[in-house]
């Protein structure tokens, strides 16, 4: 995921759906480049392996850090399953 020009960090959650589980991609972006997601998209059914391909992506300007500033994988999964940002979800 590194390797993807633009990606400054990127965090993948899984939420539970009625079918199982649903893939959610977090990442955290820079630039103003409108078909970014759509690349980022394209890389990644290049590189992973089709049953890990998120199935919805949300790009965000700065991932949520906690008190110790690592990832706030609470507030991911919190954010996955109730989007406020736009240009994510695919």
């Amino acid at each position: 995921m590194n390797r993807f020009l633009g990606v400054n960090a990127a965090v993948v959650g899984t939420q539970d759906e009625m079918a199982g589980e649903l893939i959610v991609l977090v990442a955290e972006m820079t630039g103003d480049d409108s078909t970014r997601e759509e690349r980022l998209r394209k890389h990644l059914e290049t590189t992973l392996a089709r049953h890990l391909v998120p199935h919805v992506i949300h790009l965000v300007p700065r991932l949520p850090l906690n008190a110790n500033c690592k990832v706030d994988r609470r507030s991911l999964r919190e954010a996955a399953m109730h989007p406020t940002t736009t240009g994510g979800d695919t």
